[in-house]
Parts: C-alpha cells; sequence; structure tokens
C-alpha cells in the first residue's frame, strides 16, 4: 500500500480499518469502530451491521476472524502502512498505552524529525533559488512559500533595495532618452516622474525646447539634442529647378517651411545614434561621416526619428536644389567660385580636396546658412532615378515610383518615363573625388540604394511642429 499524503492519513486510517471490518461476522469488531468514529464516515453503515449481528444472536457473533480480531493491531496495521504523522497521532489519540503506543511514538517522532528535515531542505532550496535569480521577483517567490522563514527578513531588505535600484534606474534611463531626446521624450520623463530627481531640469528643457519649436523662423538654427545635426529652418518659396542637361526646367513650389541639417551629417553625429563609424577617413570627427548607403542613410534618420520624437528623413531632389539655391541661381550652392563653397577633385589630380573629405562648415555658407552642399560628400535624397524631370512633381515632394531603364534603352520610354521597380536612388551636389562640375547646382548622380564608397554621405530633413 502506498503511504498517505499528508493531510489526508486519518481518513485513509478510516477508510482502510472499514475496508478490513465491513464484511465480518463479529459484533465486537462494529463495536470497537463505532467507538474510534462514532460519527465517521462509514458509522450509519456499522451501526445497521451491528443491528444485524446483534439480532441473529449467532454464536460466532463475538468472533472475528484474521487480523480484525484485535482492533489495535488492526489499527496498528493502517497506521503502519500509512506511515505518516497524521496516522501515528490518531494511533495514539485511541491507545495512547496501547501495546504499541512505545514505538507509535518513537516513529511520531523521527516522521517529524524527517519532515521538518525536508520543510528546512525545501526553504534552502528557494531561498537559493532566490539568491541566485537576486531580482525583486525571486525574493517574493520565496516570500510568498515563507512569510515567516528563516530568511525572511533579509528577503524582505533585499528585494525592497532591488526594487528601489530598479526604480532609480529607470529614472536615470527615462532622462537620458529626455536629454538626448525631443520635447516627447521630456513630457513622458516628467508624466512618469513628476517630483523626481530631474523634475526641475526637465520643466526648464521642456520650457526651451517648446519655445523653440513655436518659434520656427527661417534662418533659426534648431537641436533637437547633444548629439543631433544643427537644423536650419527654411522658409516656403518656389524656384525653377533644372538646368544644363538636368532638364526640362520646370517651377517648384515648396508649400511649407521645414528644417535642413547644416551640414552634412558629421562622424561623430553618426557614431552617437549608430554605435559605429563606417568612414574610410576615420579619426575625424567632424569630417562628414561617409562610406553611406541610401539604406544606411534611412536607418539613420529613423533610429533619430524614435530618439527624439521628431520626424527626420532625406530630402527630396527638390528640397535639396531648393536649399542649394537658397534664392539665386549661382553655379554652385551658394556661389559661382567653386573654390569658396565645396572641396573638390579630378581624375587627373587637380581641385583643391587633397585626395580627401575634410571638417563640415570651412567652406563659405549659401544664402540659407548652409555649408558644403557643393563638395565634401554627395548626399543621398529620397528619390528615384528617372532622366528626365517630365512628369516631375511641382509640389517639392519626392519622386519615389522608379523609371524602368530597361525599357527606356530599348527604346521604349514615352518621355516621361515609365514607372517601375525604384532600383536607383539619387545623389546630389558632388565629392571630394569628383570635378568641379559635380559640385554644380543641377549636377544628378543616381546608384542602387546599397553603394558605398568614401564619396557618399548624406544630410536629413526635419519635418516642422
Amino acid at each position: 500500500m502506498e503511504k498517505a499524503a499528508a493531510g489526508e492519513p486519518a481518513a485513509q486510517i478510516e477508510d482502510e480499518l472499514w475496508g478490513a471490518i465491513k464484511d465480518n461476522d463479529g459484533t465486537r469488531v462494529f463495536e470497537e469502530y463505532l467507538r474510534q468514529y462514532p460519527d465517521g464516515r462509514h458509522a450509519a453503515q456499522a451501526r445497521e451491521r451491528l443491528a444485524g449481528l446483534q439480532a441473529t444472536a449467532k454464536p460466532s457473533a463475538n468472533r472475528v476472524s484474521g487480523a480484525v480480531s484485535d482492533p489495535e493491531a488492526t489499527l496498528w496495521k493502517v497506521v503502519l502502512q500509512a506511515d505518516s504523522i497524521g496516522g501515528y497521532e490518531v494511533f495514539l489519540k485511541h491507545y495512547p498505552r496501547g501495546r504499541y503506543a512505545l514505538l507509535a511514538t518513537a516513529r511520531l517522532q523521527h516522521a517529524k524529525e524527517d519532515a521538518a528535515w525536508k520543510a528546512d531542505a525545501a526553504e534552502q532550496s528557494a531561498w537559493q533559488a532566490a539568491e541566485s535569480a537576486r531580482t525583486p521577483d525571486g525574493y517574493a517567490a520565496y516570500l510568498a512559500g515563507y512569510p515567516k522563514g528563516q530568511y525572511a527578513a533579509q528577503a524582505r531588505t533585499l528585494g525592497n533595495k532591488l526594487k528601489a535600484d530598479a526604480a532609480v534606474a529607470e529614472e536615470s534611463r527615462l532622462w537620458q532618452a529626455a536629454e538626448k531626446g525631443g520635447s516627447s521624450h521630456v513630457a513622458a520623463y516628467l508624466a512618469a516622474y513628476p517630483n523626481g530627481r530631474h523634475a526641475p531640469a526637465a520643466n526648464l528643457r521642456l520650457a526651451r525646447l517648446k519655445q523653440d519649436e513655436a518659434d520656427m523662423s527661417p534662418g533659426k538654427v534648431v537641436k533637437d539634442c547633444a548629439d543631433c545635426p544643427e537644423m536650419v529652418v527654411v522658409p516656403a518659396g518656389s524656384f525653377e529647378m533644372g538646368g544644363d542637361e538636368a532638364q526640362p526646367v520646370h517651377m517648384v513650389g515648396i508649400g511649407r517651411p521645414f528644417a535642413m541639417a547644416k551640414t552634412e551629417v558629421t562622424q561623430s553625429q553618426w557614431r552617437a545614434v549608430m554605435g559605429s563609424n563606417p568612414s574610410s577617413f576615420a579619426r575625424c570627427d567632424d569630417c562628414p561621416v561617409e562610406g553611406i548607403s541610401w539604406n544606411d542613410a534611412q536607418k539613420y534618420v529613423d533610429k533619430l526619428s524614435r530618439m527624439t520624437g521628431k520626424i527626420y528623413r532625406l530630402p527630396s531632389e527638390a528640397e535639396w536644389e531648393y536649399v542649394c539655391r537658397a534664392g539665386g541661381r549661382e553655379k554652385y550652392c551658394g556661389s559661382d567660385d567653386v573654390d569658396s563653397v565645396a572641396w573638390h577633385g579630378a581624375p587627373f589630380g587637380s581641385g583643391n580636396s587633397d585626395g580627401k573629405t575634410h571638417p563640415v562648415a570651412q567652406k563659405q555658407a549659401n544664402a540659407f546658412g548652409l555649408h558644403d552642399m557643393s563638395g565634401n560628400v554627395a548626399e543621398w535624397v529620397e528619390d528615384c532615378y528617372h532622366e528626365h524631370y517630365n512628369g516631375a512633381p511641382v509640389d517639392g515632394s519626392a519622386w519615389i515610383v522608379g523609371e524602368d531603364r530597361g525599357a527606356r534603352i530599348a527604346g521604349k520610354d514615352d518621355g516621361a518615363g515609365i514607372a517601375g521597380e525604384c532600383r536607383y536612388r539619387m545623389l546630389r551636389g558632388g565629392s571630394w573625388t569628383g570635378s568641379s562640375s559635380h559640385a554644380r547646382a543641377t549636377f544628378r548622380l543616381w546608384l542602387p540604394p546599397e553603394s558605398r564608397t568614401s564619396s557618399y554621405g548624406f544630410r536629413p530633413v526635419w519635418k516642422l511642429p
């Protein structure tokens, strides 16, 4: 027989005893059962059976068969099979001075010691698990099982300390995001910690950011975070886009102000957001980041948007040329003198770049206050490749439906380009490797979006609130 589970031995012992006597024909057996269990689970059956036996008055009524002729021995047998604390306690309650009382007392003591050892081992295991996890939840799990355990006070102290440390760490994390991010991040910190350790600084920063957002007059320089690019607010307006080989010249209207990075994204700005530096001319924090594909630039603006809560993106080709020209019609972005505004090179060694990129903003700014739109690195824009401007958007938006070059080359072009896969993206402005002609305001270059060389970089634009 299996041992009875803790909490069930008394009922099981009664059932075992009833099972042993129910078919007996001796009245003494049922009398003993009813003496031990007058209100037992089987008392009604026992009384009925006893009455029947007494009525028949068989000579064998007081005889019992087998092990049940001795009720104490019968109960002891059942208790031994159960081998539990409850079983021995039931036996000693009925036979405190019985033949097996000493043995029952000894076994009861042993069972209690064994149970205590197992309980202590279980608590030790629970405590070791809590210590290994060393988390608030780990200590809470120990306390749930042992609210008055030998390590309960220590568990509460350590759990509370970890909770307090976690709360401080979470506040610090939100504050770091607020320091680097925009007004939405600062507002998130203040919503969670209106009286937090950094609340005074957060309120000052939020007020300053809101003031900056409210005052978006053209020419204003805005910086969302310490490692963010400086953004120059550009006014709405219209201009004639195209010229030279970029035809047809057409009027484009920019209906709303926007902001564009004052310089190309630098190596230090890229590293602060992306955690790496792919540049060939590394160790120059203020030089433009290069070795950047169109796909890489998209990852940067997406991550910067999530960091600041603002909407950063690549400029459209029209936006880029509008800012480059800055209300004028100079040959380059800000001047007719290429050397005054651009670092450029040439296949045969002429040019001023000395075969490398240079720190940003060393050349003359254009009329909007932006530097290096001509030269240094060619800048990725959002648009897909189209050979001509026939059918191009006239509202400054990006042309994001591609032209099927294969169809055009096969002689199937209708002059406006055939809508197809956007297999190429545009770059503008020329670079340190290109000749001065590549630095012109009208020069266009197209490449697959995964292309990377030390000549390619970018500058983002920012949608005004």
